[in-house]
């Protein structure tokens, strides 16, 4: 009787998909029954690290190299001692202690935006004449949608630089560098301009005053305090700046009573023909679009500071950005279309032309004169309102 052999079973290779019998040797190929990262792991052969065979299988359709997974790792806890935890909380805390405050940021980068309306009205009135208040709404509307955009961008990357830090995170080296340069260039002639400015408006009280030698006497009197420390200077700041709103409020009231009683001046304004346009040598007569062309293109000049408060931004408390922003946009809004618009009721287009540089000092002169003609109790008061304009 024949013998017959043993009936051997076969098991399916999962990876080869071939029949192995019991004893015989399996598929070098590595794989686990369990997800990665799963409780265990079988049939790792200790004969793939001999033959330098490190693939391993985590599922039936999921396979990876010895480089993909490089082990389960671990992890361990680590507790602060209390008295550590107190002196850091102590450190951050006087550092919110020196960071500038609402006010007193809005007060260093309010002085150059604020200031900007002793000349800029001047200007837009020559270039765009009775459309003067029109052209400085519409720089104010275009600062509106400006300021989201610029905090959002700024309050990602709080660091100092402003527009160059965006620049040098986004684009090339070379693209930051040439927007840096033309910001050093914008603000030190807005330096120059703001202080001619302030001179020019002192002149009319010391005519001795010369208008270089002041000019630079004023800007190296104001770079001094700056070295002397931005938190010193801040307080400094914040004291020109409420003298400044005081004035300007003083002026709008009294300019204001003015314009209600004498109507004269804003009618004979208003029917003015626009200013001319000069095209090369030609001489062209003025359009409603050539003046508000040439208009918001000169007011745009009494919005230059406001990108100054992201130059500190580091210096400056939690959330304190956002509110210069909006703080200096509500000066803009308020005071410069406000004051374009008196000054059309006040002064002649000539007169504000040709006393542009001291065109608010004209202004206030006129009004106190006047109100101490009209009501003798606000003489002394009226013509201080001159005076102090004319000085400040």
């Amino acid at each position: 009787m024949a013998e017959h052999s043993p009936l051997i079973k076969k098991k399916k290779d999962k990876l080869t998909g071939e029949k192995i019998a019991k004893g015989e040797p399996k598929s070098t190929v590595n794989y686990t029954e369990h997800a990665l990262g799963g409780p265990k792991r079988t049939r790792l052969s200790s004969l793939d690290s001999s033959l330098g065979i490190h693939s391993r299988r985590v599922s039936d359709r999921v396979r990876l190299e010895s480089w993909e997974f490089p082990g389960w790792g671990s992890h361990f806890m680590m507790a602060m001692p209390p008295n550590v935890l107190k002196e850091i909380e102590e450190i951050r805390e006087g550092e919110k202690k020196n960071k500038l405050s609402e006010w007193a940021a809005t007060a260093i980068c309010g002085n150059d935006i604020l200031s900007s309306i002793l000349y800029v009205s001047g200007l837009v009135s020559a270039s765009a004449g009775w459309l003067s208040p029109v052209c400085l709404l519409i720089v104010a509307g275009i600062l509106y949608l400006y300021r989201f955009i610029y905090g959002e961008a700024i309050t990602a990357l709080p660091l100092n630089g402003g527009s160059y830090n965006v620049l040098i995170n986004t684009t090339s080296k070379a693209i930051a560098s040439f927007a840096a340069c033309l910001a050093i260039i914008s603000y030190i002639a807005t330096g120059v301009v703001s202080s001619a400015s302030a001179i020019a408006y002192l002149s009319n009280i010391f005519p001795q005053v010369e208008n270089q030698i002041g000019t630079v006497v004023l800007l190296f009197a104001f770079a001094c305090l700056t070295g002397y420390g931005i938190t010193e200077s801040s307080s400094v700041a914040l004291v020109i700046f409420c003298l400044h709103v005081f004035t300007l409020v003083l002026l709008v009231i009294f300019s204001s009573i003015y314009a209600c009683i004498e109507t004269d001046t804003l009618k004979s304004n208003l029917s003015t023909p626009l200013p001319d346009v000069l095209i090369g040598q030609d001489v062209m007569p003025g359009t409603f679009i050539t003046a508000l062309l040439l208009g918001v293109s000169s007011a745009m000049l009494g919005v230059s500071g406001f990108e100054s408060s992201s130059q500190f931004i580091e210096e400056q408390g939690e959330g304190v950005f956002i509110k210069t922003l909006r703080n200096m946009w509500l000066g803009v809004i308020i005071f410069n279309p406000t004051i374009s618009f008196l000054s059309l009721s006040v002064l002649s287009l000539d007169e504000i032309i040709i006393d542009s540089r001291s065109m608010l000092a004209m202004m206030a002169k006129k009004v106190g004169t006047w109100m101490s003609f009209k009501t003798g109790f606000l003489n002394s008061g009226s013509v201080d309102l001159g005076i102090i304009f004319q000085t400040w």
